[in-house]
């Protein structure tokens, strides 16, 4: 299949698709789309299928989690990688307060220079499925 809409707009990303669909959206690591390009991503209406969302280093912070996280075309990703980009407790607040995340099975915020409070919350909410 072939990228088009909003997801074609990424040119440094990687989509797979399965049945006509994408299922995994994938930005290069160390290609920063930002807070703005993670506000386009949330809006993409072709999201609502992807299942894998890997943004890692992607020059992302809170802002663009915010946007990722009040999106309700993120309902279908099971696996969310925001690692190696710089998040504070208003990502963290973000997160757990989602009502679109309610399928995530591993949320990956390895090296985002989250504190100890944070990764208190996090595991509170998310148990074994967030990697810190």
């Amino acid at each position: 299949a072939e990228i088009s809409g909003e997801l074609a707009k990424f040119p440094n990303a990687m989509v797979l698709f399965r049945d006509g669909l994408p299922v995994t959206f994938c930005v290069a690591a160390h290609h920063p789309i930002g807070d703005c390009g993670a506000e386009r991503l949330a809006a993409a209406i072709e999201l609502r299928t992807v299942k894998k969302l890997f943004l890692h280093s992607s020059g992302i912070g809170d802002r663009g989690v915010e946007a990722l996280a009040a999106s309700p075309n993120v309902a279908a990703v099971v696996e969310l990688d925001l690692s190696g980009n710089r998040l504070t407790s208003r990502s963290v607040a973000a997160l757990i307060a989602s009502p679109h995340l309610t399928n995530i099975e591993r949320l990956d915020l390895r090296g985002t220079g989250l504190g100890r409070r944070s990764h208190r919350q996090l595991q509170e909410h998310f148990g074994d499925r967030v990697l810190l």
